[in-house]
């Protein structure tokens, strides 16, 4: 089954019950549902194609954890940066994945 199908059915079945978890409170399973459809739409509006590179570069919370799966519900294949890498690096794998 597709992560999507899985993601859709569960927020169908269990729609009120939490999905994701960090210190700005919790999401339900619709809510997480619905953001991630939001931002996928978002993203291919702001050029998000499938199969290209999208540079995330997040904290590690709920944030990045929408935006990988919006990015994966969109096609595209999410490039995570971390400040930590350094400049060099970071520009080094931004050019690769274009």
């Amino acid at each position: 089954m597709e992560l999507f199908t899985a993601l859709r059915n569960h927020s169908l079945e269990i729609p009120d019950q939490p999905a994701l978890m960090d210190d700005e409170g919790v999401l339900s399973w619709a809510e997480t549902q619905s953001l991630v459809d939001r931002v996928c739409l978002g993203l291919v509006h702001q050029g998000m194609r499938r199969g290209r590179g999208v540079a995330l570069f997040l904290s590690r919370n709920r944030h990045q954890a929408l935006s990988f799966l919006a990015v994966a519900r969109g096609g595209g294949v999410a490039v995570p940066i971390v400040p930590m890498m350094g400049q060099e690096r970071i520009e080094t794998i931004l050019q690769a994945s274009q």
